[in-house]
């Protein structure tokens, strides 16, 4: 197994269904954004978002576009991948996987699934959960990450943000 390999099984993330037109677009996006610059650093930590339309239809636009808004409105850095489906039959197997191991099934836009860095989903939380309100789970998964990877270093190292930074950047969000 090659370095790079190694490195994918110590990265926690916060896998999300995404949707422009919801009343949660705003807030949402602004908090997820702030939760991936705080704990990103090191490369230990990412936000997954999916967009769907699959709830009120309120992810009408094409890739493109769902990418130009999220760039350009809320600065988006963490990866937008392609529009699916994650209830119902046509759903992504990722999805499906994701909703079997947690019990929670999406029924409708920003459902989060935290997953930690050997691929098991810690938790879920429905649309209404705020990010800041589960902030310090997530930030507990990094660190319990972090520990675990610093037996085997990374190939490059970015500068890591100290734990207590990202203890005190949580009042950003």
């Amino acid at each position: 197994m090659t370095m790079d390999r190694l490195r994918l099984f110590t990265l926690v993330t916060l896998v999300v269904n995404v949707a422009s037109h919801c009343g949660y677009t705003e807030a949402t996006y602004r908090a997820l954004k702030k939760l991936h610059d705080i704990l990103s650093y090191g490369d230990h930590f990412s936000v997954l978002a999916f967009p769907c339309n699959q709830f009120g239809e309120q992810e009408p636009l094409d890739m493109p576009e769902i990418i130009n808004f999220v760039t350009s409105e809320y600065n988006v850095e963490f990866p937008i991948f392609n529009k699916i489906n994650v209830i119902g039959e046509d759903a992504e197997p990722a999805f499906r996987q994701l909703t079997d191991e947690s019990s929670v099934v999406p029924d409708w836009n920003f459902y989060k699934y935290l997953v930690d860095e050997t691929g098991h989903v810690i938790d879920a939380w429905g649309t209404a959960t705020t990010i800041e309100s589960i902030f310090d789970e997530i930030n507990f998964a990094v660190e319990k990450a972090k520990e675990k990877s610093k037996s085997t270093p990374p190939a490059t190292e970015k500068k890591q943000k100290p734990a207590s930074e990202a203890e005190k950047n949580k009042d950003e969000l």
